[in-house]
């Protein structure tokens, strides 16, 4: 059975440059082949919102590996890219699941809890 981690990141305003930079950074700087699927951001992500909605600014899926150590190890490497990115688009309202499952965020530590 395929589990995957879902994120959102939504807010008014659309990314400026250098959030596209800092976000475009820290994705090449995580990326790696130890996990099998790569981080996927989706290159339109607005395109998932419905009227009325606040506009989608960044969003993407993983697929996490069937091995549960690895799963869980890989789960930890992309919480803490999506920690990271969380940072770069403070303002913004996020959302991070594994499949229907949310993480919850850690405000005294930045960091999502796995």
């Amino acid at each position: 059975m395929s589990v995957s981690l879902y994120y959102t990141a939504r807010r008014a305003r659309p990314l400026n440059e250098r959030e596209h930079t800092d976000i475009g950074t820290s994705v090449e700087d995580y990326q790696t082949d130890e996990f099998g699927e790569p981080f996927c951001l989706y290159g339109n992500p607005s395109s998932m919102d419905g009227p009325g909605d606040v506009p989608t600014v960044l969003a993407g899926a993983t697929k996490l590996p069937s091995d549960n150590s690895l799963g869980f190890d890989c789960l930890d490497h992309w919480a803490d890219l999506l920690s990271e990115l969380r940072a770069v688009l403070p303002d913004a309202t996020w959302r991070v699941s594994v499949d229907d499952s949310e993480l919850e965020w850690d405000e005294a530590n930045q960091r999502y809890n796995i």
